[in-house]
């Protein structure tokens, strides 16, 4: 199986004060194209903090890490160079880079001399780990960046503003990014009784399908769902069995 994981950089989210719901969309997207995120890890603003967990991604032979926030032009923004670090590059200048948000600049503010701040702010941004390329961004001056994790894995970044994010998670190019995944699919059966009903029965066929991910969730009193997440023909066999065990509980 494909191994996928999201790191989420921002003391703003550790905090409190900024709920994540990029990673939300992020994974609804790659399990419609039949892939599943094993870890989902959250750091702060913070040059070793970041590059540790890069170097523990690839070092468990993640084949796609996408990491967002912390990419644009301030003192706190510090991922990209984060990221050389963690994968062991150089920060080079990319004319690529600088040449396309020029000309974002340019299309907003005209072809007058340039702010002293927007110059010191695209130069920063322009500096990537060397072999990363752009994927763009239609919704803001920071573009999207790819390149090697490790010999087998791709770490992709996008910056953590949501129509920023999106845009970019949307785009064509993202999207050809993306391993090939697997026929995956997630069923929900529901359960008018107590969840410690269920434990005996879903621990059985948990062991039968070892592959599926089995897990109940109460909803409130007397009522839980019951899901199972994998294969799509191992579900709909799993699914069978827990209906007919659920259905003996009820009897």
């Amino acid at each position: 199986m494909v191994k996928v994981g999201t790191l989420v950089v921002g003391n703003e989210i550790l905090g409190g004060k900024t709920v994540d719901t990029n990673t939300q969309k992020m994974i609804k997207l790659l399990f419609s194209r039949g892939l599943k995120v094993s870890r989902w890890c959250v750091v702060p603003d913070d040059v070793e903090e970041i590059s540790a967990e890069v170097e523990r991604f690839a070092r468990d032979g993640y084949d796609l890490l996408i990491v967002s926030g912390g990419m644009g032009p301030t003192h706190d923004d510090i991922t990209v160079e984060a990221m050389a670090r963690g994968v062991g590059k150089e920060m080079v200048r990319s004319l690529e880079c600088y040449g396309v948000m020029e000309g974002k600049y340019r299309e907003r503010y005209g072809k007058g001399p340039m702010r002293k701040e927007s110059l010191a702010s695209m130069e920063k941004m322009c500096k990537l780990p060397d072999g990363f390329s752009l994927i763009p961004n239609g919704a803001g001056m920071a573009e999207g960046l790819y390149g090697p994790l490790s010999e087998r894995g791709i770490v992709v970044m996008l910056p953590g503003v949501p129509r920023e994010y999106e845009a970019i998670m949307n785009h064509p190019q993202f999207l050809e990014l993306l391993p090939d995944g697997e026929d995956l699919v997630s069923v929900d059966i529901h359960f008018k009784g107590r969840e410690s009903q269920l434990s005996i029965l879903l621990e059985n066929i948990q062991k039968e399908y070892p592959g599926l991910e089995i897990g109940s969730y109460p909803q409130g009193k007397m009522d839980v769902i019951v899901r199972i997440t994998g294969d799509v023909d191992e579900v709909e066999k799993a699914r069978t069995e827990v209906q007919e065990g659920l259905n003996e509980l009820l009897a």
